[in-house]
C-alpha cells in the first residue's frame, strides 16, 4: 500500500546533535515559513476568490460540523503507523513538516478534483480515498494518536524539566517556569494561534480593510490580515470567515496575549538566573524544546493540520465517500464498497 513507501520517506532524515541554543527555534521558523509559503503558492495558483468559491460550494455541513466530524473519523478507525518512542525533537520536527508536505500535497489533489465538473463525486473515487486514508495515518503518527507524537513529546519534556525543578525551588516557582518559560514571547511571528487572532483582528489595517463591507480578498496584499485571518483560521470558507468576525467582535488587543503580563515573565528568567550554570543549562534545554513543542501545537497544528484547509479536503473525501457508498463511519469498508461496487 501507498503508507508503507510514505513511511520510509518520512523517516529518512538524519538525527541532529546540535544542541546549541537557538537552533530548535529557527527550525519551527522555517516550518512555519515554508508552510506558509505553501498557502500563498496555492492562492497565487488558483486566486483567492476561487479557493474560497470551491469552498463554499461544499454541503454547509462540512464546513459548520466538520471538525467534529473529522474527529469522529480519527477516533472510530484504527490508524496503523509505526511505534517508535524515544524521539529526539529535532527528529520529531522534521517528520512532522515532511508528514505535512505530504498532508497539504493531498488536499491540493482533492480541491483540483473538487474544481472539476463532477463536484463531490469526483473525490469519491477510490484512488483519492485510499491517498486520504494514506495521509491521515501520516497525520496521526506525529499526532496525540501517537507514543512518538506531539503530545507525548510535549509530557516528556514537561516531565524533565519538572523532575529537575522541583529539586531545585518551591512548587509556585516551577509554575512560574512553565507559565511564562513554556512559550514564545519576543517574537511576534512565533505567538499562539489565539494571540495571533485576536492581534489580526483589533489591528487598524483590518478595520480598514473591512471598513466598507464586502471585502474582496484578491484585491488585498498577500500579508494582509484580512488574507491571514481567511487562510489560517477561516479554511478558506466565508461562513467561518463572518462566525470569526462575530465571535472576535469587541475583544482587546491584550485578550490571550502571551506578553500581557511581563513582570511574570521578567519574575521566571531572574528566577533562572538564581540557579547554578548546570542547572540553568539543562532547563534552558528542556525549555527551548518544550516551546517548539508548543508552538507546534498552539499555532502550527491549528493552521497547517486537521483544523485547517488542508483538513477540510481531506473530511470532504471521508464524508463523501461514506455518502456514494452509503457506508459507515469506518473508513476501510468504505473504501472496500467503493472498490467492490465499482461506483
Amino acid at each position: 500500500m501507498i503508507v508503507s513507501a510514505i513511511f520510509l520517506a518520512a523517516c529518512s532524515f538524519p538525527t541532529s546533535d546540535k544542541k546549541s541554543k537557538g537552533i530548535i527555534m529557527n527550525q519551527v521558523r522555517k516550518i512555519l515559513d515554508r508552510a506558509t509559503d505553501k498557502y500563498l503558492e496555492i492562492e497565487e495558483r488558483f486566486s483567492v476568490s476561487g479557493i474560497v468559491s470551491v469552498v463554499d460550494s461544499l454541503p454547509a455541513e462540512f464546513i459548520t460540523k466538520g471538525i467534529k466530524s473529522y474527529q469522529n473519523v480519527i477516533r472510530q478507525n484504527s490508524w496503523f503507523f509505526p511505534r517508535i518512542v524515544d524521539v529526539e525533537v529535532e527528529s520529531f520536527l522534521t517528520r512532522w513538516e515532511k508528514v505535512h508536505d505530504y498532508y497539504f500535497d493531498t488536499a491540493i489533489e482533492v480541491f483540483e478534483a473538487l474544481r472539476s465538473p463532477g463536484g463531490l463525486d469526483s473525490i469519491s473515487q477510490p484512488a483519492l480515498l485510499e491517498r486520504v486514508i494514506a495521509s491521515e495515518t501520516m497525520r496521526g503518527w506525529v499526532g496525540k494518536r501517537s507514543p512518538s507524537g506531539l503530545d507525548a513529546l510535549i509530557r516528556k519534556q514537561e516531565g524533565l524539566i519538572e523532575n529537575l525543578a522541583s529539586q531545585l525551588m518551591k512548587p509556585d516557582d516551577v509554575e512560574l517556569l512553565f507559565s511564562f518559560l513554556g512559550i514564545y514571547r519576543d517574537d511576534p511571528c512565533m505567538t499562539t494561534a489565539e494571540s495571533e487572532l485576536v492581534q489580526l483582528f483589533n489591528c487598524d489595517a483590518f478595520k480598514a480593510e473591512v471598513a466598507n463591507g464586502e471585502v474582496n480578498f484578491d484585491s488585498l496584499e498577500a500579508n494582509s490580515p484580512t488574507r491571514k485571518l481567511l487562510r489560517s483560521y477561516c479554511r478558506y470558507s466565508r461562513i467561518e470567515y463572518e462566525k470569526k468576525k462575530t465571535q472576535l467582535s469587541g475583544l482587546t488587543q491584550g485578550g490571550g496575549s502571551p506578553s500581557g503580563d511581563s513582570d511574570g515573565y521578567q519574575n521566571a528568567l531572574h528566577l533562572m538566573g538564581t540557579l547554578m550554570s548546570n542547572h540553568q543549562m539543562k532547563l534552558q534545554k528542556n525549555f527551548e524544546s518544550l516551546r517548539a513543542l508548543n508552538f507546534v501545537n498552539l499555532a502550527l497544528e491549528v493552521k497547517f493540520s486537521f483544523k485547517g484547509w488542508a483538513g477540510l479536503m481531506h473530511l470532504a473525501v471521508f464524508a463523501a465517500s461514506r455518502q456514494k457508498a452509503n457506508s459507515t463511519i469506518d473508513v476501510y469498508q468504505t473504501l472496500s464498497t467503493l472498490r467492490e461496487n465499482k461506483i
